[in-house]
């Protein structure tokens, strides 16, 4: 799917004869609304004069945080040259173009200093979008100074001033390590914080986030390990605990099941190499297993 997204962001529009058609052309005004407006005019007399397609030529423009620039991004799918800073000079825009990184598409941006800092999509036109943030310097244009991308599936939020850091929270979900899913199914949860000081991306994790399917994952892989003591911390009792011990004192770690899921509410799984079936659900502000069940065949 990814493969396919980046063959459909390939673009044939001559992006430096936009540029030069809006670059000192479009009236400095007030609001995002006028600049809108004077931009669709641009636009109409462009594609009077290039054959391009109406998803090329549609846009979003933004207000770069901490700035009276804007973030002008062209065209439905990411392509090389169709992104600018947009800086208010004299009467004038003057546009600044904007380097592409890969396959993403920026949704959030903010000014740091003489640094500019988008927030957004890598892998932006696949079914599998990750949060990433890219850093940029400005020489003859803005170049990439600083990349990093989350490893898992989701979104990035606006970001957010924190003393002398700029930062950018972000959220989604990835596969557990030991039950097979399919892509729709994967929900464990997933969290990063980007962090930006003075034009440096500092170094930052995925980490994950309590959830229903996560704190099952880390169940099987103590058992894998057979580490019984933080096997018992995800059991309602000790009597849950002891048998879970005997089922998967000799158990492999691919072989659990989904049986069942309930959202956020209860999972179901069928332990590794047994009949049984192990029930997990929310206790208190946590989830354990809470009992078993003999496993049946689905009819």
């Amino acid at each position: 799917m990814m493969i396919l997204g980046a063959l459909l962001a390939c673009s044939d529009v001559d992006w430096s004869k936009f540029e030069l058609l809006i670059d000192d052309a479009i009236p400095v005004t007030k609001d995002l609304a006028s600049f809108r407006k004077n931009l669709n005019g641009r636009i109409v007399e462009f594609k009077k004069e290039n054959k391009v397609e109406d998803g090329d030529l549609a846009y979003d423009v933004f207000r770069i945080q901490n700035s009276n620039l804007y973030l002008l991004r062209m065209g439905w799918f990411p392509s090389s040259g169709c992104m600018y800073v947009v800086r208010p000079s004299g009467s004038k825009f003057k546009v600044e173009e904007v380097a592409g990184f890969s396959d993403f598409k920026a949704y959030y941006a903010v000014m740091d200093h003489d640094h500019l800092v988008l927030a957004g999509s890598e892998y932006s036109v696949s079914n599998a979008k990750h949060p990433a943030v890219v850093s940029y310097r400005h020489w003859s244009n803005w170049v990439v100074s600083g990349v990093q991308v989350a490893e898992f599936e989701g979104t990035a939020n606006p970001f957010v001033k924190k003393g002398s850091t700029w930062t950018c929270y972000a959220n989604g979900r990835t596969c557990p390590k030991h039950i097979p899913v399919p892509h729709s199914g994967a929900h464990v949860s997933m969290q990063r914080t980007f962090v930006e000081q003075k034009g440096e991306l500092l170094t930052s994790h995925d980490q994950s986030f309590p959830s229903l399917m996560g704190t099952f994952d880390n169940l099987i892989e103590s058992t894998v390990r057979k580490n019984w003591t933080r096997t018992k911390s995800f059991c309602a009792s000790d009597q849950i605990a002891s048998k879970l011990q005997r089922l998967t004192v000799n158990s492999t770690a691919d072989e659990w099941r989904i049986v069942s899921e309930d959202a956020e509410k209860q999972m179901k799984c069928r332990v590794a190499d047994t009949d049984w079936v192990a029930v997990m659900e929310r206790v208190g502000k946590t989830w354990k297993v809470t009992r078993f069940e003999h496993y049946k065949e689905p009819k």
